[in-house]
């Protein structure tokens, strides 16, 4: 009985460990390419939500993921991360979960009112924020 507690303790370690380091840190500078992306990411179509924007580590390439209104059920991080990095042939990191920049730089905080980016914005006000953000220069 007590080698099944301490898997058990020691997959859940191994789960909230991993879920940490999924959100990418450190400086990055985003492409115009992954702008635009990011942008369509946040301006979802009707019907969809935005549930995750992964990005490359050099900032040039991204994917990212929509969900149903009302029924958006959390990817395996782990899974989109791995997809990313094979088609990129990159590594890959979280940078948004919903509409919030989750992306430690050292400028953005990764929560609250700071971090998060409204969908009834302009582009322009989503670069404003971005560039505030220390994510994207003109």
């Amino acid at each position: 009985m007590k080698l099944a507690v301490y898997v058990i303790i020691f997959v859940l370690n191994i789960n909230i460990v991993y879920a940490a380091t999924s959100f990418g840190s450190g400086e990055l500078k985003i492409s115009r390419n992954v702008l635009n992306s990011f942008i369509s990411y946040i301006k979802a179509p009707t019907g969809k939500s935005p549930s995750a924007f992964y990005i490359t580590t050099d900032g040039l390439d991204s994917i990212y993921w929509y969900c149903p209104h009302g029924s958006c059920m959390m990817h395996d991080t782990s899974s989109a991360i791995r997809y990313c990095s094979q088609r990129y042939n990159k590594d890959c990191k979280k940078f948004a979960r919903k509409r919030t920049i989750k992306w430690n730089n050292g400028i953005n905080p990764g929560k609250g009112k700071k971090s998060r980016i409204n969908s009834k914005w302009s582009d322009q006000e989503i670069i404003d924020k971005l560039i505030e953000l220390g994510f994207y220069q003109n």
